[in-house]
């Protein structure tokens, strides 16, 4: 039993105090999940990461994790925006094409980690797909339509290697029928934001603004065309 305790750091929904957060310490797991090479991805969500273990079978009792996604180290537990950091780790699924799927709830999207599985131990593991949101630093989830996820729990692969998720807010469950259409569906999104924030800049004038946001635009098309 644990019995290290951090008396500065508090869970956010219950005000209880969490055990010291270190390398093999979980708080709140939700989800869990075997790839086909044997390592266990857990979802520790009150610390905010995911969690990789190689050959877990062969692990002994105690054995620390060889991977974190979600923060750059072991012993951060800092939430937020962007392609580096979560504010939730739900459920989790991975494909045969190697990449890891998680439902970060509270930033209405999930997120696709590619090659997750040969990632370093610790560092900018950013994710390579956002679904749900136009780009990495949008969230919220008010509306409800083909490009939005409003709240996502759990996450499946099907056999045809396509993406279910289970949008609860909205009680409906999404189908991507296969990671290439889900990056593609991604990637338009964000083209669409791109080029309004590109018109936007070019109304109001902002010429430095507008020809990053053009470069922008031109790198998201071609990464579209590698993907169709």
């Amino acid at each position: 039993r644990i019995r290290a305790w951090n008396r500065r750091r508090r869970d956010r929904r219950s005000g209880r105090r969490c055990p010291l957060l270190t390398v093999g310490i979980f708080n709140y797991v939700w989800g869990l999940h075997v790839d086909t090479a044997g390592r266990l991805w857990v979802a520790d969500n009150g610390n905010v990461r995911v969690l990789r273990f190689d050959n877990a079978a062969t692990k002994p009792s105690g054995a620390l994790p060889d991977a974190v996604l979600g923060q750059p180290n072991f012993a951060s537990s800092a939430s937020g925006q962007g392609a580096s950091r979560l504010r939730n780790a739900f459920h989790l699924a991975m494909d045969a094409a190697g990449t890891l799927w998680l439902s970060d709830a509270n930033n209405s999207r999930v997120l696709g980690y590619k090659n997750a599985g040969t990632r370093p131990a610790t560092g900018v593991n950013n994710a390579n797909i956002v679904l749900g949101q136009p780009n990495f630093t949008a969230t919220g989830g008010a509306l409800v339509n083909d490009r939005s996820i409003v709240r996502p729990y759990g996450i499946a692969v099907t056999p045809a290697a396509g993406l279910l998720i289970a949008d609860g807010s909205a009680s409906r469950v999404l189908h991507f029928r296969s990671e290439n259409a889900a990056l593609q569906a991604s990637l338009r999104t964000q083209i669409a934001a791109a080029q309004k924030a590109l018109k936007k800049a070019k109304k109001a004038g902002k010429k430095a603004q507008a020809k990053k946001l053009a470069k922008k635009v031109a790198s998201l098309n071609a990464q579209l065309a590698d993907a169709s």
